[in-house]
């Protein structure tokens, strides 16, 4: 699908097809521990969700309450020391968690499940 962008110096098209679409999903605990096993590694939502998880929150199950938004890569380092780096999102499995991810029609990943 092409849109018209106009600009000082006319009008362009543009392919919006080559665009990612992003969504915001919320997920129950999924007692999957691939997202602690993953370590820093900042691809994992690709080979889980095949998109690009580019924030997230978690619930805190003591209060019920969200926390404030985790960016990957930026504020997501997780403060529990267990001998191993994780980012906070290896508490998605027994957190509920929301998260926005963006998924494009480009860039498939070959052999895997997307």
């Amino acid at each position: 699908m092409m849109f018209p962008i106009i600009s000082s110096q006319g009008q362009h098209r543009t392919n919006a097809e080559s665009q990612a679409v992003c969504y915001e999903v919320i997920n129950s605990p999924n007692n999957d521990t691939i997202w602690s096993e993953a370590g820093l590694d900042m691809n994992i939502d690709w080979v889980t969700k095949c998109g690009n998880i580019v924030a997230y929150k978690l619930r805190w199950p003591t209060t019920g309450e969200w926390s404030d938004w985790f960016v990957v890569g930026v504020n997501d380092l997780s403060p529990v020391r267990t001998g191993k780096l994780t980012r906070m999102w290896s508490l998605f499995s027994d957190h509920y968690h929301l998260f926005i991810i963006c998924k494009s029609n480009r860039n498939k990943l070959s052999g895997n499940k997307c």
